[in-house]
């Protein structure tokens, strides 16, 4: 329910900034469509790649012997570890066909999460920038108010224009609110095991014979992985900073000029907007740039130590 009401809003803001139509908003809103749309294909080949890899895997690595009583027996690898009701070795075709049905599943689960996460995650950036621009340009933006409704007060055009963008500062304030009240829980898990998830790949080259297959495996699951948590935690901290400068737009603008009226009300929005939106993990951390570092050395620890049991 909490990711619908998030969606909800994106599909409402959109269709208001595009009925306003302003071409420079517009042009804003596109740009960062854009982007998370070319960093949304990047992963996607990636996490493709890796799939193949998970797929092809069994036909580059030579299977293995075992023995159970006076018998010997080859063993073919499959791309996963899953029980089947029946020899998977006798009817290893059928198995391996179901493991490839089975890694498309899962790629496509994963890809798609990922991808949803990401939009949710980048959407406040690109309403935030918006609302850098109308600030800084307070004064193009109340003539056009001022043009459009027939005020012929500069004092109304000039509290209308900032009610303005005290509502989209609240609508933004509020999608980062729903955000956290749907996704901070979730947060944590994915926290939790980004950092065990990549110690666990890379230790495969540590306790292995090092192959060509292995180190492109290990290679562009690590480069996903990398590439997951920059777009999570990058953009997570682009919230942070780019709301705390909100006050600098406002102080970049002809706030000078405005009634007295509007001068407070600008006052208090900068004090406001010392308080950083932020995206939570749980009720323990924040998403930012040192959330990712965090997960980096987390990761160190974990190789340390399972590389020392080994």
């Amino acid at each position: 329910m909490g990711v619908r009401n998030l969606i909800r809003q994106i599909i409402h803001s959109e269709a208001y900034i595009r009925s306003t139509k302003d071409q420079k908003v517009i042009e804003i809103y596109d740009d960062c469509a854009r982007d998370t749309g070319s960093k949304c294909k990047y992963y996607l080949l990636i996490l493709f790649i890796i799939t193949m890899l998970y797929i092809l895997r069994p036909v580059f690595l030579h299977g293995y012997y075992i023995s159970s009583g006076n018998s010997t027996y080859f063993i073919k690898n499959l791309p996963l570890s899953s029980w089947f009701p029946f020899d998977e070795q006798v009817y290893y075709l059928t198995a391996y066909v179901w493991h490839i049905f089975d890694s498309l599943i899962g790629a496509s689960f994963v890809t798609y999460t990922d991808i949803l996460m990401f939009s949710l995650i980048v959407y406040p950036t690109g309403q935030i920038r918006i609302l850098h621009h109308v600030l800084k340009n307070f004064s193009t933006y109340m003539d056009n108010v001022k043009r459009l409704n027939n005020i012929e007060n500069d004092e109304d055009a000039s509290y209308t224009t900032f009610r303005e963008c005290i509502r989209r500062h609240k609508e933004i304030i509020r999608y980062v609110d729903n955000f956290n009240e749907s996704m901070s829980i979730l947060m944590i898990f994915d926290f939790l095991q980004s950092s065990l998830q990549i110690a666990t790949i890379l230790t495969q080259i540590l306790g292995n014979p090092i192959s060509l297959m292995l180190v492109l495996f290990v290679g562009a699951f690590f480069l996903g992985m990398i590439l997951r948590l920059i777009l999570y935690y990058y953009y997570a901290n682009d919230v942070i900073v780019l709301s705390s400068e909100l006050g600098v737009a406002i102080w970049e603008s002809n706030w000078y000029e405005q009634p007295p009226k509007v001068k407070f009300m600008m006052h208090v929005f900068m004090m406001r907007s010392q308080k950083a939106l932020k995206l939570f993990i749980g009720p323990f951390s924040v998403m930012s740039l040192d959330s990712f570092i965090a997960i980096l050395k987390a990761t160190y620890s974990y190789i340390m130590l399972m590389y020392g049991v080994n």
